[in-house]
């Protein structure tokens, strides 16, 4: 998962990114050596992805979308979610009931949230 963006706020233990695939703002809990207006890309893993069904309370690092693929391997699946925005993301879910489809299904609107420090920024 990439999101790509630009630095909009350059401190020296974090950073905010604006993304043109999201509304909210990515923010990221480390610096980088980097500056105000420089393009970067936010590399998340799947496994890095809380998914909800409920908008997360948190002001950054989240976004919503649609399920359109579930992917069922048996321990996981991985859901892959159209943002509004038409880019996809993937995450991955536990399977932690008897049946995936208890949890999360196709057409299903979920939100995708992550911690400051799980993603890596790249310069683009």
């Amino acid at each position: 998962n990439l999101l790509e963006g630009v630095i909009v706020d350059d401190e020296k233990d974090y950073i905010t990114i604006r993304s043109p695939a999201m509304e909210s703002l990515i923010r990221v809990g480390h610096g980088v050596t980097g500056y105000e207006g420089m393009a970067v890309a936010l590399a998340l893993r799947p496994e890095k992805l809380v998914v909800s069904a409920d908008e997360p309370a948190q002001p950054f690092n989240k976004v919503s979308g649609i399920i359109e693929e579930i992917a069922y391997l048996g321990s996981h699946s991985v859901l892959h979610v159209k943002l509004v925005s038409g880019q996809h993301l993937l995450a991955n879910v536990a399977n932690s009931q008897r049946w995936a489809s208890e949890r999360f299904t196709w057409n299903d609107r979920v939100w995708l949230s992550w911690h400051d420090l799980a993603g890596v920024v790249l310069n683009s």
